[in-house]
């Protein structure tokens, strides 16, 4: 048995745009909540990573939110062959795949609010992401939340929060409930 399945996550596969190395991908892994509220954190991974923490997709389905992780281009899940592993120009790349996520994620799975996390480099592209989403020529609302992580300290997620294009450190997870 997969590692995905033994967790029970449905894996799908992102076909994106080529780049300057040909044809690219990302890779969505997604778990639902027991009782679904239409409540989704989407969490995107650090540089040199891919998503393994299943702990965190066990936090975020306690609480009520259905789960999902980017594995961005070149990275874990996706990395193709001919490709350079975590090769990138410039961050507004994985801008596509946040994007993509995002439809199936408020689109075709129908939930409603979003919270986009990432840890390290994946939350400052959320970060990114979130900013640049305000402004039409990039991308239409999409995330009420942005929640920026760092594991491993004091055994605690210490983040900050981003809501209404403000930034705020030490939130509590109740505010994170509703």
């Amino acid at each position: 048995m997969d590692w995905e399945t033994k967790n029970s996550f449905q894996v799908e596969k992102l076909k994106l745009k080529k780049d300057y190395e040909g044809r690219v991908e990302a890779t969505l892994l997604k778990r639902n909540a027991k009782e679904n509220k239409s409540r989704v954190i989407l969490y995107i991974h650090g540089f040199v990573d891919y998503f393994f923490q299943t702990g965190l997709a066990d936090w975020a389905n306690e609480l009520g939110f259905n789960f999902y992780a980017l594995e961005l281009r070149k990275y874990g899940r996706s990395i193709l062959d001919h490709q350079r592993p975590n090769m990138f120009r410039f961050y507004t790349e994985y801008f596509e795949e946040i994007n993509e996520a995002v439809k199936i994620i408020k689109g075709r799975d129908k939930n409603q609010k979003l919270i986009l996390m990432g840890h390290s480099t994946g939350g400052l592209l959320s970060a990114l992401y979130a900013h640049h989403r305000r402004e039409k020529r990039y991308y239409p609302k999409k995330c009420v939340k942005c929640i920026l992580t760092k594991f491993g300290v004091d055994k605690t997620l210490k983040y900050l929060a981003y809501e209404k294009n403000t930034l705020y450190t030490g939130a509590s997870y109740e505010d994170f409930r509703r």
